[in-house]
Formats: C-alpha cells, structure tokens, sequence
C-alpha cells in the first residue's frame, strides 16, 4: 500500500510536470509568434518609409517643375538670370513708369488750374 501511495504521488508530479512543459512550450511557441510579428511589423513600416520618402521625392522633383515653369512664364522663356533683368520685365517697368508719370502730371496740372483759378 505505501508503494502504491508512493507510485501515486510519482504519477501526480510527473502529471503536474508534464502540464508545466506544456504551458512552457506553449509559451515559447507564443514568444516565437511574437517575435516573428514585430519582425514582420518592421518590415512593414521599413516599406512604408521607404515608400513616403520615395514620395517625398517625387513631390520635390514636381515642385522644382512647377517652378522652374512658373519661371519661364514669368520671363517669358527666358532661363537665365533673374525676372527683374528680362527685356520684357524691363518694357513692362518702362511702360508702367510711363503710366504713372501721366496720372502724376494730369495731377499736377489740375492742381495748377485750381491754383490759378
């Protein structure tokens, strides 16, 4: 009978060890799924980046377009130098200096008739 008690408490660790591998190993699967998972998330968000700054890229190569062509409207095709020393800024400078010029003497001149009068 204490033999049989004996090989029953033998019997109940072994149980109760077999159960703890088990929770270990199933654990250790779940740590492996885990790490497996950051890992894949990284890979992920490595990609993402990759992809925003390929993005960026072309959005700054699209800018740089637009402006470059902004440019050339402004100056009328003119690539070199800045707005202010295009020939057709410059007509357009000489022709609104002009403008203003009248506007001021037509001033002036009413001013004088009033003066006189």
């Amino acid at each position: 009978e204490k033999e049989l008690k004996r090989l029953r408490r033998e019997l109940q660790e072994r149980n109760k060890n077999v159960v703890d591998k088990r929770k270990l190993i199933e654990l250790e699967e779940r740590r492996r799924q885990a790490e497996k998972d950051k890992l894949q998330a990284i890979m992920n968000m490595e990609r993402l980046s990759q992809s925003l700054m390929t993005e960026k890229e072309a959005k700054k190569k699209l800018e740089e377009k637009i402006r470059q062509m902004n440019e050339q409207l402004l100056i009328g095709g003119y690539s070199s130098g800045p707005v202010s020393e295009t020939p057709a800024f410059k007509v357009a400078l000489q022709q609104e200096q002009a403008r203003i010029r009248k506007i001021y003497q037509s001033k002036v001149a009413e001013l004088e008739k009033e003066r006189e009068a």
